[in-house]
């Protein structure tokens, strides 16, 4: 099977598995784990300025082109709890909410372009879930071995975050012109 056969079945298999019902699930599934990270975020102390600096706390998922220093700093900010606490954020929450936002995005970009020839685009936020969970298994890494620093790992997990909010981009872009192609076709 060619490498557009492959990517021809997966594009069809999410347009077959759409509904308007799974994509209002899907989206109010990504709110709902919106208000957990939140939640988690406000007892890691995030937007609390760190050491009476101005930098203040973030999580790492955020944090687009974040150096290994200032990826450490934040980690050293958080404390012992908030490091657990990121850590199981990580690993149980951050499981689940790249499959769930990658559904919403992908069934809403079923929505706009499933009978247009830029059915490709479906796919994108399969690749921003994919550098997502690179990214949720370096910072994982990174916590579980603190306060051992791993230089290569903080590199690739800035790598990641960073495309991954590129893709992300790109995803909220071709919704844009999603509702142009759409458009276009209801006349």
């Amino acid at each position: 099977m060619s490498k557009h056969g492959i990517l021809n079945n997966i594009i069809n298999f999410i347009i077959n598995n759409y509904s308007q019902r799974r994509l209002w699930i899907m989206f109010f599934g990504t709110i709902a784990f919106m208000v957990v990270f939140a939640t988690i975020g406000f007892y890691i102390g995030v937007g609390q300025p760190i050491n009476n600096s101005e930098v203040t706390k973030k999580i790492l998922d955020v944090m687009f082109n974040a150096s290994e220093e200032q990826m450490y700093e934040q980690i050293v900010a958080y404390g012992d709890h908030g490091r657990n606490l990121c850590l199981y954020a990580t690993l149980i929450a951050d499981t689940f909410f790249p499959m769930v936002f990658g559904s919403f995005f992908s069934f809403f970009l079923v929505w706009l372009y499933k009978d247009s020839k830029y059915k490709i685009v479906i796919l994108t936020p399969l690749l921003v879930v994919l550098f997502d969970y690179a990214e949720n298994l370096q910072i994982a890494l990174l916590l579980i071995n603190f306060p051992e620093r791993l230089s290569l790992v903080a590199y690739t997990c800035n790598i990641c975050t960073s495309i991954k909010w590129v893709l992300l981009g790109f995803v909220l872009l071709f919704i844009c012109l999603g509702f142009n192609v759409k458009k276009k076709r209801s006349y």
